[in-house]
């Protein structure tokens, strides 16, 4: 049983939740984590407004980590937060439009979607008609990243990626800011709780979580993981449906705890 204090730093989407819902056993090994003394971190790519409101209210958490490393709490406090610069932020918008990608400007309170409809359910998303709009109606924003939906053409690719960090999945991208990542933010976390790099567990599932796997004293892949993040991995657990992150965190943090 790992007996020093460690911080857990979870990725979201194919990790802790499945099909939507976390899992019942999830919710309970991470409190039981928490009372041990540990600390568990959110480490997610969406930003703070999408990350949905049942999973900050059913989890118990110490902060998060969100939009890939752009704004990150402990304990309700900001830590650090980036945005889009403006400038950059209209010159990246009226690219997507011209190309005719659908996409979605993600910030700390809203959902800007652009060529695609914003789902009912969310009373924070809203649907941006025209990108100019980013200098007027929505300029107040903070705009920490966006997803585009697809594949970028190289030309694009080539672009954005002059000034942004660029995920490319099978369906579609990410982009935050230079500099940027889940790797970054669980530096910034740890050196504010004075923990080592050693003392850091994560587990994820997918490329945008490689550098933060990389990076962590023990990286655990979810049995849904791609090959390749399984292969940098100290360790693979069961699927994320299968409660793979409370299998693995009672084994490291919990053995023999009948919680």
């Amino acid at each position: 049983m790992i007996k020093s204090r460690y911080a857990v730093f979870l990725d979201l989407d194919g990790t802790l939740i499945a099909r939507n819902s976390i899992p019942s056993r999830n919710k309970d090994v991470i409190a039981a984590v928490r009372r041990s003394g540990h600390a568990v971190f959110l480490n997610t790519g969406r930003a703070r407004a999408c990350i949905p409101a049942f999973v900050l209210d059913e989890l118990p958490l110490d902060g998060l980590v969100a939009g890939i490393g752009s704004f990150i709490t402990v304990a309700d406090e900001i830590l650090y937060r980036t945005v889009i610069p403006q400038p950059l932020l209209e010159e990246t918008a009226a690219l997507l439009w011209q190309r005719g990608y659908a996409h979605v400007f993600e910030g700390e309170a809203k959902m800007l979607y652009v060529n695609m409809a914003a789902p009912a359910q969310m009373p924070h998303a809203f649907v941006l008609d025209d990108p100019r709009d980013l200098a007027g109606t929505y300029r107040s924003e903070r705009i920490t990243k966006a997803t585009i939906i697809g594949q970028l053409a190289p030309d694009d690719l080539a672009v954005l990626s002059a000034s942004f960090t660029v995920f490319q999945h099978d369906t579609y991208a990410e982009i935050a800011m230079k500099g940027r990542s889940k790797a970054d933010g669980m530096h910034r976390v740890l050196d504010y709780l004075g923990l080592a790099r050693s003392q850091s567990i994560a587990i994820g599932d997918s490329a945008n979580d490689e550098d933060m796997l990389r990076a962590a004293g023990i990286s655990i892949a979810m049995g849904n993981a791609t090959e390749s993040i399984k292969a940098i991995c100290d360790e693979v657990t069961a699927d994320a449906a299968d409660a793979g992150v409370a299998l693995a965190l009672e084994r490291l943090l919990l053995p023999g705890s009948d919680r």
